[in-house]
């Protein structure tokens, strides 16, 4: 149910499903999460 309740909320702020945003993030991790750490 908790898992559930965090795809709806990643939905809803990037409006992708959460295995389109796997694979954003994993075809290039370390750009990715410089700009995550870095807004």
């Amino acid at each position: 149910m908790v898992a559930f309740l965090g795809f709806a909320i990643q939905a809803a702020a990037t409006g992708k499903g959460p295995l389109s945003n796997a694979a954003a993030f994993l075809s290039d991790p370390s750009n990715n999460i410089l700009k995550t750490l870095s807004s």
